[in-house]
């Protein structure tokens, strides 16, 4: 299940989740499609990640890679870890998402997490090979905003198109967005422990 989850990432890599954004008249430019995931619930969120931390991006670069059987243009960000809510304990990591720019050709996965230098986030950070990943893509990550004197988690950009699995489940997006930072913290913290019983 696990690999399964993961592997949504290696799907979006795929026409036509993934677009080559060059010059507005440029012919080889053409428009993004959204990316279809499932909805993950906070519990599957955890049980993907190998640390839940509140980050700070603080810098970032991207390049051209292998990914899956295509060359992509893939973005590398330095995360700050200012505290760990749930699993390993982690000070700074680099982190690949999907897309970015290089030179004058930029390429845009939707659902990806899409980090902004200096500002906090809540993130659920994943290994993917030998790379850090964030787990379900842009559901694993939740940049925070100060509402009434508190810090609450807001939607990542560009969610793409999610679906619900059927029967009574609670996505995390229902669970962390709008909460409180102490509150989803909390809730993540609820979740690893019900997941060790």
């Amino acid at each position: 299940m696990r690999a399964w989850y993961l592997g949504l990432a290696a799907l979006a890599l795929s026409a036509p989740f993934a677009a080559d954004l060059a010059l507005p008249d440029a012919p080889w430019a053409h428009e993004a499609e959204a990316t279809t995931s499932v909805s993950l619930t906070l519990e599957e969120l955890v049980e993907l990640s190998r640390s839940v931390a509140v980050i700070e991006p603080v810098e970032r670069s991207s390049r051209w890679e292998e990914v899956g059987d295509s060359k992509r243009i893939v973005t590398y960000t330095k995360l700050v870890v200012h505290d760990v809510v749930s699993g390993e304990k982690l000070e700074e990591v680099w982190v690949r998402t999907l897309g970015g720019k290089v030179g004058k050709v930029g390429q845009h996965v939707a659902g990806e997490a899409q980090f902004t230098l200096g500002e906090r986030a809540v993130v659920f950070l994943a290994k993917a090979g030998d790379v850090n990943v964030v787990a379900g893509m842009a559901q694993g990550h939740y940049p925070l905003i100060e509402k009434d004197g508190e810090l609450r988690l807001k939607s990542s950009p560009d969610m793409g198109n999610l679906v619900d699995k059927r029967g009574p489940r609670e996505s995390a997006r229902t669970k962390l967005i709008g909460k409180k930072l102490s509150e989803a913290s909390q809730s993540i913290k609820d979740a690893a422990k019900a997941l060790k019983k």
